[in-house]
């Protein structure tokens, strides 16, 4: 099915994101597919998959997030949004899904590792995962979330101006991702620590992919943000960078006990 941005993403990564997200759902002779997207956030994702025609829940711990995806998204067909803590959901045999998302979550978690163990509930046997994190060794996350973060959580006068120069900019702190409250990143996965994690959940990394490259660290980012061209520039040089070069990762997980 061609591809056409339903969603209120208008940056190049983001785009480039849903469309390696749609692109990897399993096709099953056209059968609508039960979808869980975990930490759905404003729900730009899980309405696009909705207008696909699939069967879609969006859940979220944060209930700002959800109250905003709802009312955007709320009333498309197919497509459910709730509050829940995916670590303590449970599901019956027949009601499995055949697709979860989990798009920008795992870094922001102190435990990833208990919301990854919980993949295999809540799939079918012959179900994916489509994970994508921050490299946390790439330019955005050395160049500037890492200092940033140290910065923002510092109480001196300096740390005061870091906030007030970020917001004269216009860097409002939260995304087009997500409302939540608190989006500092925890976690920074190297692709080694996110294949390991795969692999003790019982998965298998089995496609990987870039996302962009400079696009959004400073001052790069005052151009980029203003100039489309630019962004999907980046995201095309990020193609053909080496994987740990660049500033996203993207992955589509299976149970190892696939065939």
């Amino acid at each position: 099915m061609e591809f056409i941005n339903y969603t209120l993403y208008n940056k190049a990564e983001d785009i480039k994101r849903l469309k390696f997200i749609i692109d990897n759902l399993p096709v099953r002779d056209k059968k609508q597919l039960n979808i869980l997207e975990i930490g759905c956030g404003e729900g730009n994702i899980c309405y696009q998959m909705a207008r696909y025609g699939h069967k879609v829940t969006g859940i979220d711990i944060s209930d700002a997030t959800i109250k905003s995806a709802t009312q955007k998204f709320g009333d498309t067909p197919g497509l459910t949004f709730r509050v829940e803590d995916a670590e303590q959901l449970k599901m019956a045999a027949n009601d499995k899904y055949d697709v979860i998302v989990c798009s920008e979550i795992l870094e922001h978690l102190y435990e990833p590792a208990k919301l990854v163990a919980n993949f295999e509930n809540l799939l079918h046997p012959e179900g994916i995962a489509i994970v994508t994190v921050p490299n946390g060794f790439g330019p955005r996350e050395v160049l500037i979330t890492k200092p940033v973060q140290r910065l923002k959580h510092g109480d001196g006068s300096f740390s005061k101006f870091v906030k007030k120069f970020k917001a004269s900019l216009g860097y409002r702190g939260d995304t087009d991702q997500s409302s939540a409250d608190e989006l500092s990143h925890i976690q920074f996965f190297s692709m080694k620590q996110l294949t390991r994690l795969a692999e003790t959940s019982g998965f298998q990394i089995i496609k990987k992919k870039s996302g962009n490259f400079v696009e959004n660290v400073f001052p790069f980012s005052m151009l980029s943000r203003r100039l489309f061209f630019i962004q999907k520039l980046d995201c095309m040089v990020a193609d053909v960078l080496p994987l740990n070069f660049t500033s996203q990762y993207y992955s589509v997980w299976k149970r190892t006990d696939q065939r």
